[in-house]
């Protein structure tokens, strides 16, 4: 059943990974991070950064971005995937320090492992348990703040399924 497959094979499906990246993708938690560069250096633009510069990482804006994501405002998760002669279905594995969402390195998020594995479970027994539709048209309206919402919110009816 559902709890034999929460257990032992969750954290074998690729296609729960690929959605879990493709919705931070698309809609991160945090749309901006900011760093102070601890020295002066020069960015490949040729743009020169001097020590001290409060820098913006624009998350959302990464993850939106044309030059890095075909069809970049569709919410497309097979984007992950990719087929491994002798595994089968894989995920492709977060860039780290070129799609920030937990970042990378010794400043890495420590809970990033334990996250996608909670929002997996969650989105795993909710689409076992219950139908979720859209009632109204969402509009891509967000409200930035220390957090990323939509404006006018997702309205949505569920039901049980059967």
């Amino acid at each position: 059943g559902m709890e034999n497959f929460i257990q032992n094979e969750i954290k074998d499906f690729p296609l729960a990974d690929a959605t879990f990246f493709e919705a931070l993708r698309m809609y991160p938690s945090v749309s901006n991070d900011f760093r102070i560069a601890q020295e002066d250096d020069v960015l490949p633009s040729g743009t020169t950064v001097e020590s001290g510069t409060l820098c913006t990482i624009p998350i959302h804006s990464i993850g939106r971005d044309p030059k890095h994501w075909d069809e970049p405002n569709q919410f497309r998760p097979e984007r992950w995937l990719y087929q491994d002669p002798e595994k089968g279905t894989m995920c492709r594995r977060l860039d780290e320090f070129k799609f920030p969402f937990f970042w990378g390195g010794y400043r890495a998020c420590l809970g990033k492992d334990m996250a996608r594995h909670e929002a997996k479970i969650i989105m795993c027994l909710l689409l076992h348990s219950l139908k979720f539709k859209l009632t109204q048209p969402r509009k891509e309206k967000f409200v930035n703040g220390p957090v990323m919402f939509y404006a006018e919110g997702m309205h949505m009816s569920v039901e049980r399924r059967r």
